[in-house]
């Protein structure tokens, strides 16, 4: 169907057609195929019009059919036709009828490209390039790329017209270019994903940034060919072109640049400013290579032509200041300045009249040859357009922050807020820049020789680097610190942390922000800034070009530089040279620390203080109190091997840097503390939390590695240490931040062996804690905040003190000792306000060791003196058990005696301030927990005990672990102290908490003294081994010179102090349940310690037990007499286990006869003491209170074991037993002991005799004095069992002993043998008595005393005992006689007495005066008395053999008493009165007649006798044995005294008269007897006697004589036979 065309359309139709027809006519003769396609296309274009109502857009659906015969045209090559088809393609192209197909445009281009290599239509060729981009976007990326690089070949061609047409049209599609990408940037991205850009990638034109829409992209590679271009490089995108003269390149760059500023404001044309910048970095380094200004005139001229452009741009602007500052420089100084690199010198020149040079260049452009240029000219350029860039940088911006950000805090706020396409623009132009920036100053600051230069750079470089601070980017800044770091140190002075290829590796991880420095090919500004720095600069290499003395920097200080990890140990590093310019570019350092700090992150900052550390040792800065500097005096230097020596200038300018060293750290905290310190910090920058933590963390960092070296043994540098405390004591207010990180590095430091680090390790540590409790006092809230902040302060006390808890574990003394003496300025200057820190402070003093000399244990001490006499009503209740631990801790320690014992009396004090605190401290704990404890505290407290008595319970605990402690002075003090305590305030102490102290300290107490004193050593302990702590001898004494005495007497105070404390608190103990276990626990320890064989122990324990038998509560409490009574029969029973086991007699005779015969030392054999046994003895009395009720005979027989083995010990002559010696010289000399043992018989006759139970007893009491008489003779007599029913075995004492003891064992026999009569006396009528055959028993035990009689020890005992016979006989015979049948058995032993002492085998002392021999006769006399008035006369009453005995006595009596002497002793005095009364008893009741005595005689049963007369037996014995005797003395006399020429002795005169007396009596005797009664024998004996009679009459003693005389008349009534009786009857009575 046909449309209606519009004019326009049909005119263009119109048109086309008849190019196709002119095209058709010319190709008709030699182009045929022309010809048909240009009559096809007719055809063609027609039928679309048909088809389409929109001509133009049926033009571009067929467009490629329909241009085909005008592309068939061009290729013809014959202008006519190619005018024709490139009219006709202009006409399409104005229509917008190209098809957007790309193929449309590349064939297009393709034939565009054909003519142009053929040369034909060149304008027309420009012409159509021209139309087809400027009006549509059909030709875009590698298109566009061709159809530029068309443009530029025909521009370099020779005709001059196509040349210029070629570069008119090159800078118009330029601007086309460059507005399809203003264009397009006004329409909104589909997507706003932001991708990285690989500029490694985009080199090799192989990457199409994915991050560009695509006008941008072609922008962006035509500008990247353009430089390459430029800088004389093969492009990458414009296919094609190799080569373009650069003036034609930077006039097209001033184009772009000029015309559209905004594109460059974009992500893609950052990489294109960075290669402008980096151009004149690699300018500037090649001018220290060589020199030649042609190669680089053009670009000089350009860039110095740029000065000169009116409007403002990103890399041009206002350089007035720049200008005016070099002017300033050129004007103010005499020396031109210059730079001086690698021997390459290079003046400075200054453009004072801004005008001169520039039209001169611009002139010289068009010429062929470049005009000559000044020396230094291309670089000072190159210099001023950098300081421009940077100004540059600097303007853009600053002019997007607010006007009255003035801090760097405020400027960072500020880019914080800005839009994200202005923060990425100033990101965008920073990251271009700053690698030729900084490698570019870096060259220049390396190779200046002005100061004022250095400074301008410097300042620049200051700049820079808080731009990439505040913008984040790491690198670029590390890298600008770097580079000023390396300036300010000597030469050739390495430091990895300044090594930026090292950094970077190590700090791999960065944020998107961060920029690379090593991305650029054109430019490495590692290598750069590493090798700044590293030349030489001293002798003629700076002075080879300018010769004068002035370009050397001024050297102000000569000193050794500090070692570092990376430099070898034994390497030796000479001296260094400081100059000003050093010195110059640290001030610069500390600029930009102190004005940028906040931007500053751990890496900036440890490059920073490295290099400060490094030129503070340098200079020889010395570290002070507090952590600022001040100039070191030679060899004072803190850490410094050797002297810096500092020239004069130079002096004044440390102070200064000094002072910026300290406000560089002062500038680490918000605000200023108070007005004090607002002076301080007026003109300091405050740093955030997080820049804050940045600079401790770097600190921390530089630190470790001078702890690293000084590991090497090599001298540290202590700048970092001295800064950390500074900067912790200027952030105070918030030092909670730091506090751990500080702290625990602190710590680390004080454990290093190098001594230097740790003194200032600690001396910063303890400073820091000092002044952050100093500042937590300042900042105490008001009373009313007090309670909500009361959980803060404790947190806050708690971590400020813990640092200086952990000290605790360093072992070096010299950390310990500046531990304590913080410790102690923190009590003194803070102590009234440590509420919540007690508990450290006390742990602190506390930690003592073994390996802790006395001087830190004193001050140690010092601190906790300080404590419990100002702080301990400050302390909270529930540290006071620490406090106690700590004390008792002290106590214990070994290394100060003084301490030790001090510390004792200490806990008396808190003892004293519990009791008298008591109340507030039991209404502190009702409101808290209860306190802590330890382990052995909690076991030792039971679930009822509240928690103040828990608190006395730590207290006692703590006593008692001292009372073991291995010296003596200190057992023996807390000993005293422990029982002190709890008698004085044990009234406050509950019934629960007396149980748990009886079972949890004092008992186990007792058991371990015991353990320790049994395992204790006996070896004596020399002088040496008893050094005080002033290390002078100790002179021990004897009593304590072995380990095994000291313990003997914690034993004692152990025992009597628990004793004690029982009796006093036995009120309150009696009552509970346990009470019998208690004691019977207690008696057990007081029976195993008296059984122990140190004197005083077993001493000790008997007074104990004395002690608690004093108490008389349990005996009057009625309500529990049962279990009262059990408690005293276990008293009794450990009474009796006592003396039985010390005073057992298994062989005991034996080991004393060792002992004296052969010397044996007595600690090798156990005798107890007189005193214990005495003790012991002395205990029962007390005892027998408690226990007479039940006092059985067997408990008797018990207790009189132990009585009389205790007689049985031997008395040592020590000086444990010389009082008891000493005694013997009394009246009645008794031993204490044998005093004792009598006082308890005593004791118990009397309580025998008045109660009536006891009764029974009485027995036992005579068998027990009876049993005591025989140690009267040295006899140790049976026990009471075997005493009573056998015959007494004597078993004498050995001589030795009894030697010993002679004098007290005859009083204690004879005492006892006195009591013994005195109670029968009193009780011989008692039914017991006489039933038990007590006089019996006194006969047996009388009767060895009686035939020893002159044998005894003592004379004085046998005349007792025969007066105490006589005295028991008059008494007991009447009885007996009464009571035969019970008196059966005494007869025997009587009669034995009787023989035995009449007729004893001992003879008296040689020395016996005749008083004494008529004593004792005397004493016979009233034996045979009381034989004749008590015995006799009752001989029916008596048993026959007893009267027979008796008449063998009399009958011996008569006669051997008076002839039994020896021949030797003539002084003796015969026992004539003895012996005429045993005669005249005999024959008195021999001859009387039957009536009178008739049970005297005994009827025979013989039949010899005559059956009417029976004559006695008793008469018949007498009779015969006298007559015998008689002849046998008489006999003898005669042959005596006829052989012996002299006179006999005078006892044998005596003897004979004696016998012719006798005889002559018993002739009388014979003579009035009855006939009958006497035998014919007798008479034939009497008168066989006459003739020997007869023979005496030649005696010549008248003595004899006169006896003599008187026998012979009696023998003249024998001359005649007898008479019947009746004859003699009637005689007689005549």
């Amino acid at each position: 169907m046909s449309t209606e065309l519009s004019p326009n359309d049909r005119k263009l139709l119109e048109s086309v057609e008849q190019s196709y027809h002119q095209l058709a006519a010319e190709a008709k003769k030699k182009h045929s195929p022309v010809k048909e396609a240009s009559e096809s296309g007719i055809v063609k274009i027609r039928s679309v019009c048909k088809r389409q109502p929109n001509l133009r857009m049926a033009l571009m659906t067929e467009s490629a059919e329909i241009m085909e015969p005008f592309f068939m045209g061009c290729d013809t090559k014959v202008s006519k036709m190619v005018q024709i088809s490139l009219n006709a393609i202009h006409k399409l192209i104005n229509f917008e009828a190209v098809s957007q197909v790309i193929t449309a445009a590349n064939n297009l281009l393709n034939c565009l490209w054909n003519l142009m290599e053929s040369g034909v239509e060149e304008l027309r060729l420009l012409q159509t390039i021209t139309l087809l981009i400027t009006t549509n976007s059909l030709v875009k990326s590698e298109s566009l790329a061709k159809a530029l690089s068309l443009c530029f070949r025909l521009h370099f061609t020779k005709n001059s017209t196509t040349n210029n047409t070629a570069s008119a049209t090159i800078r118009q599609l330029v601007s086309a270019v460059f507005e399809r990408v203003q264009t397009e940037d006004q329409i909104p991205a589909e997507s706003n994903e932001v991708h990285d850009i690989k500029f490694d990638d985009i080199k090799t034109g192989k990457y199409t940034p994915t991050s560009l829409r695509p006008a941008a992209s072609d922008a962006f590679f035509f500008f990247q060919d353009l430089v390459q271009l430029v800088n004389a490089e093969q492009p990458f995108w414009l296919t094609g072109l190799t080569e373009m003269t650069r003036t034609f390149g930077l006039e097209l760059l001033e184009l772009i640049f000029s015309a559209f500023p905004d594109v460059f404001y974009k992500p893609h044309s950052s990489k294109i400013f960075r290669d402008i910048v980096n151009a004149l970095c690699i300018y500037i380094k090649s001018q220290f290579l060589f020199v030649d200004s042609s190669t680089t005139q053009s670009l000089i001229a350009s860039i110095v032509n740029n000065n000169n452009n009116s409007n403002p741009s990103v890399v041009t602007s206002s350089n007035s200041s720049m200008n005016s500052s070099l002017n300033s420089m050129s004007n103010n100084n005499s020396v031109t300045p210059a730079f001086l690199l690698r021997g390459v010198y290079i003046p400075l020149l200054f453009n004072t009249t801004k005008i001169k040079y520039k039209p001169f260049f611009i002139e010289q452009l068009d010429k062929l040859e470049a005009p000559t240029a000044p020396e230094g000219h291309g670089l000072s350029s190159a210099f001023a357009c950098v300081l421009e860039i940077v100004e540059s940088l600097t303007n853009v911006i600053e002019s997007d922050l607010q006007s009255n950000c003035n801090e760097i805090n405020e400027h960072i706020e500020a880019v914080h807020n800005f839009s994200e396409e202005t923060r990425l623009l100033h990101e965008n132009l920073l990251n271009a820049s700053c690698c030729g920036i900084l490698g570019a100053f870096s060259l220049l600051l390396d190779a200046s020789t002005d100061e004022s230069v250095t400074e301008l750079i410097l300042s620049k470089m200051k700049t820079l680097a808080g731009l990439y601070g505040i913008y984040e980017l790491d690198e670029a800044r590390d890298a600008t610190l770097t580079s000023i770091c390396k300036s300010s140190l000597p030469p050739n002075y390495s430091l990895s942390v300044l090594n930026l290829s090292q950094t970077s590796e190590n700090n791999s991880k960065s944020i998107s922000r961060t920029t690379s420095l090593d991305k650029s090919d054109s430019i490495n500004i590692t290598n750069l800034i590493s090798q700044q720095n590293s030349h030489n600069t001293s002798g003629a290499s700076y002075l080879g070009t300018n010769e004068s003395s002035e370009t050397r920097q001024q050297v102000i200080a000569v000193g050794t530089p500090l070692p570092t990890p990376s430099l070898p140990q034994n390497a030796q590093q000479g001296p260094v040279l400081l100059t000003s310019k050093n010195l110059q570019c640290m001030n610069a350092i500390l600029n930009v620390a102190n004005s940028h700090g906040s931007v500053l992150n751990e890496k900036s900052w440890h490059i920073i203080l490295t290099t400060l550390q490094h030129l503070v040792w340098i200079l020889g800065l010395k570290p002070t109190n507090g952590g600022s500097l001040k100039i070191g005096r030679a060899g004072t230097e803190a850490g410094a091997s050797t002297n810096a020596l500092i020239t004069t200038a130079a002096m004044s300018d440390l102070p200064v840097l000094s002072t910026m060293l300290s406000r560089l750290f002062e500038s680490s905290h918000y605000a200023s503390v108070g007005d004090l310190l607002s002076q301080v910090f007026q003109s300091s920058q405050h740093l955030k939390t997080e820049s804050l933590l940045h600079l401790v963390n770097a600190l921390v960092k530089l630190s470790q590695e001078s702890m690293d070296i000084a590991y090497n043994n090599r001298e540290p540098s202590l700048f970092a240490i001295a800064k950390l405390l500074e900067t912790a004591i200027v952030n105070l207010h918030r030092i909670d931040i730091i506090w751990k990180q500080l702290t625990s590095h602190f710590l680390e430091v004080c454990s290093h062996p190098h001594i230097k680090m740790r003194e200032w390790g600690v001396e910063a540590l303890c400073n820091l804690v000092k002044s952050t409790l100093s500042q937590t006092q300042s900042d105490e809230k008001p009373e009313t905040e007090a309670d909500n902040t009361e959980t803060t302060g404790t947190v806050k006390q708690f971590m400020f003190l813990s640092p200086l808890q952990e000290l605790s574990y360093i072992s070096h003394p010299d950390i310990r000792q500046k531990q304590l003496d913080c410790v102690l300025q923190i009590l003194q200057s803070n102590g009234d306000v440590l509420n919540y820190g007690w508990n450290q402070i006390i742990e602190i003093v506390g930690a003592i060791n073994e390996t802790q000399n006395e001087n830190l244990i004193r001050l140690a001490f010092q601190c906790l003196q300080l404590i419990n006499a100002d702080f301990l009503a400050m302390i909270p209740s529930n540290c006071l058990v620490l406090c106690v631990d700590t004390t008792a801790k002290f106590g214990s320690q070994i290394q100060e005696l003084n301490a030790s014992l001090t510390a004792i009396g200490l806990l008396w004090n808190i003892a004293d301030f519990l009791h008298s605190n008591q109340n507030k401290i039991k209404s502190i704990f009702e409101q808290n927990p209860k306190p802590d404890l330890s382990e052995t505290d909690k076991n030792s407290v039971t679930n009822e005990s509240n928690s103040f008595d828990s608190l006395w319970m730590a207290l006692f605990t703590r006593l008692g672990d001292l009372c073991i402690d291995s010296r003596a002075s200190v057992r023996k003090s807390s000993a005293q102290t422990l029982f002190a305590t709890l008698s004085t305030h044990g009234t406050i102490l509950e019934a629960s908490t007396w149980k748990s102290v009886l079972w949890d300290v004092l008992f186990p107490l007792l058991d371990r003294v015991k353990a320790l004193a049994n395992a204790a050593s006996s070896d004596k302990i020399t002088d040496s081994k008893a050094m005080g702590s002033g290390g002078s001898n100790i002179i021990i004494h004897h009593s304590r010179n072995t380990a095994q005495k000291q313990w003997s007497e914690t034993q004692v105070l152990v025992l009597s102090g628990v004793s004690r404390i029982l009796s006093i608190k036995l009120d309150l103990l009696v009552n509970m349940d346990d009470f019998y276990k208690t004691w019977t626990l207690l008696l057990g320890f007081i029976e195993s310690s008296a059984l122990n064989q140190n004197s005083e122990v077993s001493l000790s324990a008997l007074k104990c037990f004395q002690e608690i038998l004093c108490l008389t509560k349990c005996a009057n409490n009625d309500n529990n007499s049962n279990n009262c009574q059990n408690l005293w029969d276990a008293a009794w029973n450990s009474w009796y286990k006592i003396g039985s086991k010390t005073t057992e007699l298994k062989d005991i005779s034996t080991e004393t006869s060792d002992i004296v015969n052969k010397n044996i030392d007595m600690t090798s054999v156990y005798v107890p003491s007189q005193a214990f046994l005495t003790s012991l003895i002395q205990i029962f009395p007390y005892l027998f209170i408690h226990i007479k009720h039940k006092f059985s005979e067997s408990d008797f027989h018990k207790l009189s074991e132990v009585l009389q083995n205790t007689l049985s010990v031997p008395l040592i002559n020590s000086d444990a037993s010389l009082p008891y010696m000493l005694s013997l010289s009394m009246a009645e000399p008794l031993t204490p002991l044998q005093e004792n043992i009598l006082f308890v018989v005593e004791t118990l006759q009397k309580e025998i005799l008045v109660d009536p139970d006891l009764h029974p007893l009485l027995p036992s009491i005579f068998h027990q004095y009876l049993a005591l008489s025989c140690y009267a003779v040295n006899i140790i007599p049976p026990h009471l069992p075997i005493f009573n029913k056998t015959p007494i075995t004597p078993q004498l004492i050995s001589a030795e002993i009894s030697a010993l003891n002679s004098n007290t064992y005859t009083s204690l026999g004879e005492r006892a043998l006195k009591n013994a009569l005195s109670l029968y006396q009193k009780t011989a009528n008692e039914t017991i008595v006489i039933k038990s055959n007590i006089l019996h028993s006194i006969i047996k035990t009388l009767k060895i005393s009686l035939c020893l009689k002159y044998s005894c020890p003592s004379q004085t005992t046998w005349k007792l005992g025969v007066n105490t016979l006589l005295t028991a006989l008059q008494i007991g015979l009447p009885i007996a006689r009464i009571n035969s049948s019970d008196f059966i058995g005494i007869w025997a032993d009587l009669a034995l007495c009787f023989d035995g002492f009449l007729f004893p085998v001992s003879k008296p002392a040689s020395t016996q005066t005749l008083e004494e021999q008529q004593f004792d006769e005397s004493l016979d006399v009233k034996i045979v008395e009381l034989i004749r008035d008590s015995i006799m006369p009752f001989a029916a009453q008596i048993p026959q053999e007893f009267v027979l005995q008796i008449v063998s006595l009399l009958n011996k009596g008569s006669i051997h008493s008076a002839t039994n002497s020896s021949p030797v002793e003539t002084t003796r005095k015969l026992r004539e009165d003895f012996a005429r009364t045993c005669f005249e008893t005999l024959l008195q009741f021999s001859f009387l007649s039957p009536k009178g005595n008739p049970g005297l005689f005994i009827q025979s049963s013989g039949n010899d006798l005559i059956p009417d007369h029976s004559i006695g037996i008793v008469n018949k014995l007498a009779v015969t044995s006298i007559l015998q005797r008689f002849n046998e003395v008489v006999i003898k006399y005669v042959e005596d005294e006829r052989l012996c020429p002299c006179p006999l002795p005078r006892h044998r005169m005596g003897e004979i008269s004696f016998v012719l007396k006798a005889l002559a009596t018993l002739i009388i005797s014979l003579k009035k007897a009855p006939v009958g009664s006497v035998e014919p024998h007798v008479w034939d004996l009497l008168i066989r006697l006459y003739p020997h009679i007869v023979d005496c009459t030649t005696s010549n003693s008248v003595q004899v004589n006169r006896s003599l005389r008187e026998v012979l008349h009696q023998y003249s009534d024998l001359l005649s036979a007898p008479q019947p009786m009746s004859q003699k009857a009637l005689n007689n009575g005549v």
